[in-house]
């Protein structure tokens, strides 16, 4: 507030400044007036000595006090010493005039760099004091925020991006939450238009989802959500995971890319969790569990192609099939397992896998499935789940195990672990 006011002042006083110089530039040039002062000093000059001779008889004739001469009454106005001395020429004028002309420019030149002096000095200061005002409003927001803010996204972010609104919508509001200040909203869906016919032969695509999140607090939240189940699959990677701050009372509309959605339409998704907190990292809100979206869109069949892989476990709530693949690397091709899990139930199952035990003793760290949550029907599948351990490429006659436990919070005495499950045939 002081710096504004400062800043307030500076400009009245430099607008101020500048009417001065340009006063004084003007008065400098005022020929009115440096005439007028050069006839005025042309009068002075004219009676500084008033006493002639009389041209008739010699007598002396004061010209302040006396008309004609008091000797002989003669007039003195033709009298030659009176014209010579006192008359004033133009020229004298004109020498004056140009005289004080040169004095009043040198005055005026003086007192114009003094202004001039002044006034760069306070345009400096100026300078300098919106830069420290600039500078403050950045601390400010870096203090206010201390993270990046999201903003709005742009449909078609690219050149390449073509993105159409879906000829599905949404059943129901759309809403993931709506608690405390915050509501989280699923706004539709977007296709790529001049591939939306050929990509429906496909089982994989790209779509966007539109998500609008109004925050009426007064403080910037971190929304995170995360979605990973899409028509009837689950992946281990996140379909959809946003962890971005979003601003205090304001409306950000974005677009969240889904690639590799199985078939092109977008039937259902399930948020596994929303969940909203502020800097302090305090929770404000959070989904009481998943959250399903559904759309006009028709549930897809048979999404999942399960036939080249081999069923390793069943029971009544899960079965698991897996299948060995293969990736070339620098030094050579490695073992790699892909893993489908089932959930024949209608309760969320969450898994953790342990890791690889080569002959049940030696265990070996892999990548790859070592969690997920499967919503009911849903089918997970993993990504290549492998290792650098040398025992682990070069199995050999070796016996390679895995073992998942299951947990499920709708029912926890359905909770269940497969124990250690022989894959060496797959190798």
């Amino acid at each position: 507030m002081i710096l504004f006011i400062a800043l307030v002042v500076l400009i009245i006083g430099l607008f101020a400044e500048i009417f001065r110089y340009n006063k004084v530039k003007a008065n400098a040039f005022s020929k009115e007036e440096v005439k007028k002062a050069a006839a005025e000093q042309a009068q002075k000059i004219r009676y500084r000595d008033p006493i002639v001779s009389c041209d008739y008889c010699g007598a002396k004739v004061d010209t302040s006090t006396q008309k004609v001469c008091p000797h002989c009454g003669a007039p003195y106005d033709k009298d030659e010493e009176w014209t010579s001395r006192f008359e004033v020429q133009d020229s004298f004028i004109n020498k004056s005039t140009q005289e004080i002309i040169a004095q009043r420019e040198e005055k005026a030149k003086i007192k114009g760099d003094e202004i001039l002096k002044r006034i760069k000095i306070r345009i400096r200061v100026l300078v300098f004091l919106n830069l420290a005002l600039i500078a403050i409003g950045i601390f400010a927001l870096v203090v206010e925020t201390g993270v990046k803010i999201r903003g709005n996204d742009e449909l078609n972010e690219s050149s390449f991006d073509d993105y159409i609104q879906a000829d599905y919508t949404i059943e129901g509001d759309g809403v993931l939450i709506d608690e405390n200040g915050i509501k989280v909203t699923v706004e539709g869906f977007y296709v790529e238009e001049d591939a939306l016919e050929e990509l429906r032969d496909y089982q994989h695509t790209s779509v966007k989802v539109a998500i609008r999140i109004e925050n009426t607090t007064k403080k910037n939240l971190k929304v995170i959500i995360d979605c990973s189940s899409i028509n009837g699959i689950t992946k281990e990677v996140y379909y959809i995971y946003t962890y971005d701050y979003f601003k205090k009372n304001s409306v950000t509309d974005i677009y969240e890319k889904l690639s590799y959605v199985p078939f092109s339409d977008i039937s259902e998704m399930i948020f596994d969790k929303i969940e909203i907190r502020d800097e302090d990292y305090n929770v404000v809100a959070e989904s009481d569990g998943p959250v399903t979206i559904t759309t006009t869109a028709d549930m897809p069949e048979n999404i999942v192609d399960i036939d080249t892989a081999e069923q390793i476990f069943t029971n009544e709530k899960v079965d698991i099939y897996a299948k060995n693949v293969f990736k070339s690397e620098d030094n050579g091709t490695q073992n790699g397992y892909v893993f489908y899990i089932v959930n024949k139930t209608n309760d969320t199952y969450s898994f953790e896998r342990s890791d690889f035990k080569l002959n049940g003793i030696k265990d070996i760290n892999a990548y790859g499935a070592h969690e997920a949550t499967i919503p009911g029907g849903y089918t997970y599948v993993s990504d290549r789940a492998y290792s650098y351990d040398d025992d682990y490429n070069n199995l050999g006659n070796n016996a390679l195990t895995v073992s998942f436990s299951f947990s499920t919070e709708e029912h926890p005495e359905n909770n269940f672990s497969t124990g250690y499950i022989d894959i060496s045939e797959l190798r």
